[in-house]
């Protein structure tokens, strides 16, 4: 199985600097960061220009859904519109020949720890297995990502923000086979079990990872270094045998040096 180094792509309009440029990662992530009519989603010469540049470079592609899409909303006519525009992107998806879509759950205006997320997260889940019959039908798959856990007085919450709701929605999810995508760097932000915790428990779900670091508190989205590897070494050798094992480690930084760093700083502790 082919191992593969990632990188993310900010903005859909980035992918024309993107196609000029040397690329030294196997695979790519495209950000759909505009989701008006005259989204390059929509745009049969942008993804033609897509599937050359992949073609051309060896390299597997992967879509993450728009952030600002709510798939928690409470209101059945505005969670509605946020799934049309989800199916949309995963047709997207599927005209690009991306591996997979990653999405976000959504929101809520609760805590965390309040008993209904559970309902919020039963109906999400039912909800999303329409986008993930149309993906398989079709080559590709999709991915939840886990979400930071906000402050308690808040009242706020994301869905998939914590342990316990992931292990919620592995009860839901029983033989569906949505897979997961583990953001270490949103893990490591208030929660209350270990990244390693988390990988071992669902490494059967998790197909890629999100690998940046923070100050425990802000989602920083900071380059990979040697103190940060060595200070978490248990963890960078987890995500070794991960990589080693076909699965996509994805530096998501906020500029193309850092995510280069963090590649070279992953690589180079393990020499």
């Amino acid at each position: 199985m082919r191992k593969k180094y990632g990188r993310t792509v900010k903005h859909l309009s980035d992918m024309f600097d993107v196609i000029k440029e040397e690329n030294e990662f196997e695979h790519i992530e495209i950000n759909v960061d505009d989701i008006s009519y005259q989204s390059l989603i929509y745009d049969e010469n942008y993804i033609e220009l897509i599937n050359q540049f992949a073609q051309k470079n060896e390299v597997t592609l992967s879509v993450h859904s728009c952030t600002d899409l709510n798939l928690g909303e409470r209101v059945d006519r505005i969670r509605e519109a946020a799934f049309k525009i989800t199916m949309e992107i995963a047709e997207f998806c599927v005209k690009i020949h991306a591996t997979y879509l990653v999405v976000h759950l959504g929101y809520c205006g609760f805590h965390s720890n309040a008993r209904k997320k559970e309902q919020r997260l039963q109906m999400v889940m039912n909800d999303l297995y329409s986008v993930l019959t149309f993906l398989k039908n079709h080559g590709s798959t999709l991915l939840i990502e886990n979400q930071k856990l906000v402050e308690y007085n808040c009242y706020k919450s994301y869905l998939g923000d914590t342990y316990s709701d992931f292990e919620y929605i592995d009860g839901i999810n029983g033989n569906k086979n949505i897979g997961y995508l583990f953001d270490i760097g949103h893990y490591n932000i208030n929660n209350e079990r270990t990244s390693i915790e988390f990988i071992n428990k669902f490494r059967n779900r998790i197909q890629a990872y999100h690998v940046h670091r923070n100050d425990g508190v802000r989602d920083l989205h900071l380059a990979l270094n040697d103190e940060w590897i060595l200070e978490n070494s248990e963890l960078h050798n987890l995500l070794l045998q991960e990589y080693k094992s076909g699965k996509i480690v994805i530096f998501e930084n906020y500029s193309i040096e850092e995510m280069k760093a963090s590649k070279s700083a992953f690589q180079r502790v393990d020499m």
